[in-house]
């Protein structure tokens, strides 16, 4: 069965989300484990600051990924942790050091930068992404783009996204799809949106997976297909995407791109709805009528 639909009324930018994940935590679950782990990093910690006291570029990025993590909180405050990390990151930038000058651009990205106005910290992000470097590129563009740091440029923000995206940086390709769907920064173009939207999907970004599985649902920009629409959306939510997993919800309600099945379908509405998916929440008793997700769309 295929469901007609109107094309989503949303811009697609409004749900783009500059997210980096630059840094990883680990939780342990038992207390001792964290008493453990504590006395681990710290002594881990004391060891990385003698070298990163002596010039150590390397241990100066540990140490500063350490601050920002959470793992050694030094000053009891986060601020003030933000603050030391990105001075070691600083230090280690001016090295030449490309993973700090990054990680320093990923401050801006998450903006836990209390000092984001800091000229210093723009030139060493510039002066890498000058370089080639594919993650400081993509963090300047942002920074362009929301006028974290800088004036805000929309123009600018493009300039240093397609040379990340031509690096084929995913994040960097799907910012791309983004502008030229909502013409910002660049002359508006669907043609150019959907291809930079498929290269992303293609390397596995999320969001242009889940926006390429409503677009061939909807038929908006592409031809309407119900097996290209669950392929994408299952993509998707393979990777967490609620918005996606609602899109699911939907296709196997009407049968559409995949055999008709409720209990499916009511499987994929829990996990949206779980994931904070308020439209999803009222169709786990209930299927959802075409109208429904006509009203969802728009």
């Amino acid at each position: 069965m295929s469901i007609s639909v109107r094309s989503s009324g949303a811009p697609f930018w409004r749900v783009f989300i500059l997210s980096f994940a630059l840094l990883g935590v680990v939780m342990p679950k038992e207390a001792g484990a964290i008493e453990a782990q504590t006395a681990q990093q710290e002594s881990r910690y004391k060891d990385l600051k003698v070298l990163a006291d002596r010039g150590d570029s390397d241990a100066q990025l540990k140490i500063a990924v350490m601050l920002l993590s959470g793992e050694v909180k030094p000053n009891n405050n986060a601020e003030q942790n933000y603050i030391e990390a990105a001075s070691w990151l600083r230090k280690a930038a001016e090295q030449g050091n490309q993973g700090a000058a990054a990680t320093l651009g990923g401050m801006y990205i998450k903006e836990v930068n209390p000092q984001k106005d800091n000229d210093q910290n723009v030139a060493l992000i510039r002066k890498t992404a000058e370089a080639g470097n594919h993650i400081t590129q993509f963090a300047l563009g942002s920074m362009y783009y929301f006028g974290n740091g800088v004036p805000k440029d929309p123009e600018e923000a493009v300039i240093w996204m397609r040379k990340s995206a031509d690096q084929a940086f995913p994040r960097a390709e799907s910012f791309m799809g983004a502008v030229y769907a909502e013409g910002i920064g660049v002359k508006r173009d669907i043609q150019q949106a959907l291809l930079w939207m498929q290269k992303a999907a293609l390397h596995g970004d999320v969001t242009s997976q889940a926006e390429l599985g409503k677009r061939y649902m909807v038929g908006d920009g592409v031809e309407k297909d119900d097996k290209k629409s669950v392929y994408w959306l299952q993509k998707a939510a393979d990777q967490g995407s609620a918005a996606a997993m609602a899109g699911l919800g939907v296709m196997y309600s009407f049968g559409a791109g995949v055999p008709l099945d409720r209990q499916r379908a009511v499987e994929w509405f829990r996990k949206a709805a779980s994931r904070g998916d308020e439209w999803s929440k009222q169709y786990i008793n209930k299927p959802p009528s075409v109208e429904d997700w006509q009203m969802k769309r728009g």
